[in-house]
C-alpha cells in the first residue's frame, strides 16, 4: 500500500509522439506544456537533419510565445547552422533579432529571406520595420510598398505606410492606406466568423480598389469557392493567373478549384505547380535527374516519392501497380516508416521501400506520387478502383480476438487529425462532441486514434469505448483493426482514407470548407465507393453532423 506504480506497460517515449503532443498543446495555447514535450523530444535521437531542424524551430516558436526571446533566438540561430536556405526560418530569426534590437543582423537575415522567397510579403514587411526602427523612413516606405506588391491584403504593411505618410504630412494618402487596412480587416473578421457572403462583398470592394492585382483576385476566388460558386471562382483564379503566371500558389488554388468541381483534366495539370511551391520538401531531388514522363523504363530504376500527409499517400498509392506495369522499371518508393509495412503487405514485390531519397546512382528517373493521376490522364470515370490495400492476415489474427469479444456492432472512431496540419482546427472535433454516440445501445466503439486519452479527454471514457492505442505500432495495425470492424467513423484524416482503401464501410465527417478531394455537395466519394460523406451545413457546426450520424446509426 502507498507504493508508486511502476508503469511497466507505459510505451517508450517517442520523439514523434512528443512532437504531436506539443502541437496539440500549442493549438490549445498551453505553451508551457508544449515546451516540456519539445524539450523531451529534442533530447531523443534526432533522426534526419530536417526533423531535427523542425523540432528546434518548434521549440523556438514556443519559447517566443512564452516571452523568452533569447532562447527562441538561440534555437533559430541553431536551425540556420543546419540549414541556412529556408526562408521561413530566416524570416523568424530576423524578427527575433529585430525584437532584440539587433538591427544589422535582422536586416541581413530578412534580406536573404526576401531573396529566397521573392513572392513572400512577410520578409519585405519585416525589412521595412527594421529600416523604420533605424530611422530610414524612405527605405521603410519602399519595402512596405514591395510587401504590398506581393500581397495587397497585408494589413500591417498598409498600417506601416499610413504611419510614415502621416509623419510626412501626407494626410490623404495616409487615410487611404488606413481605409484599405480596415476594409481588409473587416473581411478577415467576417471570414473568421463564418460570414462568407459578407466577406465576399468586402473582397469585391477590395478588387474594385485593385482590379489588376492577382493577390486580391485570388482572395476573392477563395471566398467564392467557399460559397460553392465554383464556376465564378475558376474565372477569378484564371484572371489572377493570367496577371501573374509565375506564382505557384495562384496555380495551386486554381488547380484545387478545378479538382473540387470534378474537372480533373485541368486540375491535375495545374496541380503540378505544387512542385515549384516546394510541396516535396524535405525530399529534394537533384536538378539533373529527369522526371518520369510515363514511357517505358525496362530494367531501369524509377523513384516514386510520397508527398504531403499520410492520407495523401494512402489515397494515391493506388497508382503504384499501374506505374509498375507501364514503366516496366524497378520501383523504389520513398515513404514514411509508419506506412511502409502496410504498403508492403498490400503489394509484395511490386516495389522496394526507403525512408529517405537514396543516392543519385540508385535511380534513373523519379516521379512525385501525386503526379501519377496527371500522367495517367485520370478523370472521374477512370479513377483506379478501391479497395486496393489489405491488412496482413497475421495482424488480423492478433486483433480479431479482442474485437470479436466486444458486444454489438463494432465501430471504429477517429475524431482528430494531425495537429500540425494547417487546417486541423476546422477538420478535427473534440472527444466531448461524440458523447451522443456512446448513448446508443448495442454498439462498441474502438479508438483508431493514435493518442493518449488519459490526460486529455474532456469527459471520462464511456464503458462502450475501447482504447488500445498504446498497442498500435503503425498503419498496418490500424488496417488490421479496421478489417475486424463493422464500420469506421472518421473526420478527414488518414483513417478515413485507409478505411476507404480497404473497402470498409465508412462515415466521413467533413467541415463546411472541405478539401478538394471531397468535392462539393456529394454524399458519396468517387475515390472510395464504401464511404458516405456527412457534411457541415454551417461553419463550425459539428453538432448537426453528429445528430445526423446518430440518426444514420439508428436506421
Amino acid at each position: 500500500m502507498g507504493a508508486e506504480p511502476t508503469h511497466q506497460n507505459r510505451p517508450p517515449v517517442n520523439r514523434h509522439q512528443e512532437a504531436l503532443r506539443a502541437a496539440v498543446h500549442m493549438r490549445q495555447g498551453h505553451y508551457s506544456k508544449a515546451l516540456a514535450c519539445l524539450q523531451k523530444a529534442v533530447t531523443l535521437e534526432p533522426g534526419s537533419m530536417a526533423r531535427a531542424t523542425a523540432l528546434l524551430s518548434a521549440l523556438g516558436l514556443v519559447c517566443s510565445k512564452l516571452g523568452d526571446n533569447e532562447k527562441a533566438l538561440a534555437c533559430y540561430e541553431q536551425c540556420l547552422v543546419m540549414d541556412s536556405s529556408d526562408p521561413v526560418t530566416l524570416n523568424i530569426a530576423g524578427v527575433l533579432n529585430y525584437n532584440a534590437e539587433n538591427y544589422a543582423r535582422a536586416g541581413e537575415l530578412l534580406q536573404r529571406a526576401a531573396e529566397l522567397a521573392p513572392k513572400s510579403s512577410d520578409p519585405l514587411h519585416n525589412l521595412a520595420l527594421v529600416f523604420h526602427a533605424q530611422g530610414k523612413t524612405n527605405e521603410a516606405l519602399e519595402y512596405f510598398e514591395k510587401a504590398l506588391e506581393a500581397d495587397p491584403g497585408h494589413c500591417n504593411a498598409l498600417l506601416g505606410e499610413s504611419v510614415i505618410l502621416a509623419g510626412q504630412k501626407k494626410s490623404r494618402e495616409a487615410a487611404d492606406r488606413l481605409g484599405q487596412a480596415r476594409l481588409i480587416m473587416d473581411g478577415k473578421i467576417s471570414l473568421a466568423a463564418g460570414e462568407f457572403e459578407k466577406a465576399t462583398t468586402l473582397q469585391r470592394q477590395a478588387v474594385l480598389l485593385h482590379p489588376d492585382n492577382p493577390r486580391t483576385l485570388s482572395n476573392l476566388g477563395e471566398n467564392l469557392r467557399t460559397l460553392g460558386r465554383l464556376d465564378e471562382s475558376i474565372e477569378v483564379f484564371k484572371k489572377a493567373v493570367k496577371l501573374d503566371p509565375d506564382t505557384p500558389n495562384l496555380h495551386i488554388r486554381l488547380a484545387t478549384t478545378f479538382l473540387t468541381a470534378g474537372d480533373f483534366k485541368n486540375g491535375w495539370r495545374e496541380y503540378e505547380w505544387r512542385i515549384k511551391a516546394g510541396y516535396l520538401h524535405p525530399h529534394r531531388i537533384p536538378p539533373d535527374h529527369k522526371r518520369w514522363d510515363g514511357t517505358r523504363m525496362d530494367k531501369e530504376n524509377l523513384l516514386v516519392i510520397c508527398e504531403q500527409g499520410y492520407g495523401d499517400v494512402i489515397q494515391f498509392s493506388r497508382y503504384l501497380p499501374l506505374a509498375k506495369a507501364r514503366s516496366g522499371a524497378n520501383i523504389k518508393l520513398v515513404c514514411k516508416q509508419q506506412l511502409a509495412k502496410l504498403l508492403d503487405n498490400s503489394w509484395k514485390e511490386t516495389f522496394d521501400i526507403a525512408g529517405e531519397v537514396p543516392p543519385d546512382s540508385e535511380f534513373d528517373r523519379y516521379v512525385p506520387l501525386m503526379s501519377l493521376p496527371w500522367l495517367f490522364g485520370t478523370v472521374l470515370e477512370t479513377i483506379p478502383p478501391a479497395p486496393y490495400l489489405k491488412a496482413a492476415e497475421k495482424d488480423i489474427q492478433r486483433w480479431a480476438p479482442k474485437i470479436s469479444a466486444l458486444k454489438g456492432r463494432k465501430i471504429g472512431l477517429s475524431w482528430a487529425g494531425n495537429p500540425l496540419h494547417q487546417k486541423d482546427g476546422l477538420r478535427s472535433i473534440s472527444f466531448k462532441l461524440l458523447e451522443p454516440l456512446f448513448k446508443l445501445k448495442d454498439i462498441s466503439f474502438v479508438s483508431l486514434q493514435k493518442t493518449d486519452l488519459s490526460s486529455k479527454s474532456p469527459i471520462s471514457k464511456p464503458a462502450n469505448f475501447h482504447d488500445w492505442s498504446a498497442e498500435i505500432d503503425d498503419f498496418a495495425d490500424t488496417a488490421a483493426i479496421i478489417a475486424c470492424l463493422d464500420l469506421v467513423i472518421s473526420v478527414d484524416t488518414a483513417v478515413a482514407h485507409l478505411s476507404g482503401a480497404l473497402g470498409q464501410k465508412n462515415r466521413t465527417l467533413l467541415p463546411f470548407i472541405p478539401e478538394w478531394r471531397w468535392m462539393r455537395d456529394t454524399k458519396n466519394s468517387p475515390w472510395y465507393p464504401s464511404m458516405r460523406l456527412l457534411r457541415q451545413k454551417k461553419f463550425r457546426d459539428w453538432t448537426t453532423v453528429i445528430d445526423q450520424l446518430v440518426d444514420d446509426l439508428l436506421n
